[in-house]
């Protein structure tokens, strides 16, 4: 993401300094990241296993122009507690990219993960994690139907109800029990 900036600023005299200091904090995150994905590696080998593929170069890609939300796809109710745990959205995740269970299959949907990954009026991780899931989905090039015709519905969705959520937290001066999910 950091790359589209500085090509476009390079020739730009007046960006130099812009550009030195976005290529700095380039090199900055490519150490921790890699540094990170070093302990991760000893600490969790499981876990980076199953998930490594997320931080390879060229998996996450910059959207191509911005989009807005919705408003008015977002819920008017959503649920006071999580729809699904840690381990159902790692398990449905490990299914698009092929790891854990699922291992050497991608992209697969199981019955369960369409109806977790689907729930409307979620809040918090679970949101959030349903978003990443999709989001997840278009990375690798999942081409099932949930993700071939409905990822634009869904994603939307997410999205409408994610900014609502973030909005009422700006609101209320970023208190910090919702710091987390705000940045994620």
């Amino acid at each position: 993401w950091i790359n589209c900036p500085l090509k476009k600023w390079e020739k730009d005299l007046q960006m130099k300094s812009h550009r030195q200091r976005l290529s700095h904090i380039r090199s900055q995150i490519s150490s921790l990241v890699g540094k990170t994905m070093d302990v991760l590696k000893k600490t969790d080998s499981e876990y980076y296993r199953d998930f490594s593929a997320l931080f390879n170069d060229g998996f996450w890609k910059p959207p191509s122009s911005w989009t807005s939300t919705d408003p008015s796809l977002a819920s008017n109710q959503t649920s006071k507690t999580e729809c699904f745990d840690l381990e159902v959205s790692n398990e449905c995740i490990k299914h698009i990219l092929g790891t854990g269970e699922a291992a050497g299959t991608a992209c697969v949907v199981t019955e369960f993960c369409r109806r977790n990954m689907t729930l409307p009026d979620c809040h918090g991780y679970s949101l959030s994690h349903q978003l990443l899931y999709f989001m997840i989905a278009n990375g690798k090039g999942c081409t099932d139907r949930l993700f071939e015709v409905e990822t634009p519905f869904y994603m939307a969705r997410f999205c409408a109800n994610m900014m609502k959520i973030n909005l009422k937290v700006e609101e209320d001066c970023y208190p910090s029990e919702h710091q987390d999910l705000f940045m994620e």
